[in-house]
């Protein structure tokens, strides 16, 4: 899987509605895939975090509006 290309894709809405996210990653010492939490992008100037890892589990459901 190429990430950079995916999560392009997957925030360019976001970004469109609220500008770039920083370039930075908020990233806890254990990760996610071993019990820590989520990794998180920031868009400081909007006061705006997301998630940046989930989608790319296979066992993460789709929603009712069709994302992953």
């Amino acid at each position: 899987m190429n990430y950079e290309q995916h999560y392009s894709n997957l925030f360019e809405q976001l970004e469109d509605a609220y500008g770039k996210l920083d370039t930075y990653t908020i990233t806890p010492i254990i990760g996610f895939s071993a019990g820590g939490p989520v990794s998180m992008c920031e868009r400081k100037a909007a006061r705006l975090f997301v998630t940046c890892e989930l989608s790319v589990y296979k066992e993460q459901l789709i929603s009712t509006d069709g994302l992953r």
